[in-house]
């Protein structure tokens, strides 16, 4: 009975040690292991984050353009603001 122990042991021992430096070897490569996993799901992380701000970014340019086609005054009151136009009637007062 030793025998056939000592049989399985070596005819299934080596193919599972073999198998299993392989797959730590798989595991430990940088490039296709869990490294290479652990980093795409970092990037993942990184760019849903930065779809979020874009996607809100984008919704507050539409509302911007929303109150500008909609409002003849958003669109004065921007350009006095953004660009420091007046009227020739006007006067432009600065404070220091």
């Amino acid at each position: 009975m030793s025998s056939l122990r000592r049989v399985l042991w070596t005819g299934l021992g080596v193919p599972l040690g073999i198998f299993t430096l392989a797959a730590a070897a798989f595991m430990l490569d940088s490039e296709n292991g869990l490294r290479a996993l652990r980093d795409l799901h970092r990037q993942e992380r990184e760019a849903r984050a930065e779809l979020a701000a874009l996607e809100s970014e984008a919704q507050m340019l539409r509302e911007q353009v929303d109150a500008l086609r909609g409002d003849p005054f958003e669109i004065e009151r921007r350009a006095r603001e953004q660009l420091g136009i007046i009227r020739k009637d006007e006067r432009e007062l600065r404070w220091r």
